[in-house]
This record gives structure tokens, sequence and C-alpha cells, in this order.
């Protein structure tokens, strides 16, 4: 079964499926483009996050991974950069982005 991606509408809370064909809530009709712009946003940080960390840089990987997460606080982001600090050998702040995994 395959899944589908949705971006939840902050005023109704309808999920609204990926990619989005009409920048507006199914639901509300509320403009729904600058939220999914700034989803979009956290996904390349996120992409360039792991791209640093198979480089082996690791400040720049967790940089992208903080800016994924100040975009969009999502488990990904936060795993990203506690799997980047682990490898830095920074095992207090790895287990503070653990810690925020949900």
């Amino acid at each position: 079964m395959e899944m589908t991606e949705s971006l939840p509408c902050p005023a109704c809370r309808k999920a609204n499926a990926l990619p989005l064909a009409d920048p507006s809530c199914k639901r509300c009709g509320l403009d729904l483009s600058e939220l999914s712009a700034v989803r979009q946003a956290s996904l390349d940080r996120r992409h360039l996050a792991l791209d640093a960390l198979r480089r082996g840089e690791h400040e720049l990987a967790l940089e992208h991974a903080a800016d994924a997460w100040n975009l969009q606080n999502d488990n990904v982001s936060a795993r990203i950069a506690g799997l980047t600090c682990m490898a830095q050998g920074d095992f207090e702040s790895a287990r503070s982005w653990l810690a925020v995994v949900s």
C-alpha cells in the first residue's frame, strides 16, 4: 500500500494531499502555498544535510539539519542532526537532538 503525504491545514486541520494541485485547502479555502513552500525548503535542507554527512562535512550537515528543523520541527531533521552529532563524537548534543524525536 502506497503512503500519500499530506499537508494539514493550520485553520481546519484537513489533510491536503501533496503535491498541491490547488494551493487552497479543500475544506476551508485557506491559501496553503506559503506553508507548502516552507515545507519544501525544509525538505531541501534535509537533503543537503544528508549529502554533507555522506561527504564527511559534519559541521555543514549539522547546519543544514538545524535549518530544516527551524523551518519544520520534524523527527527526520532531528534524527539527522543527532546522527551528525554522533559522527562528530558530540554525544551530549546527539542526546538532546534525539530527545525531541517522538
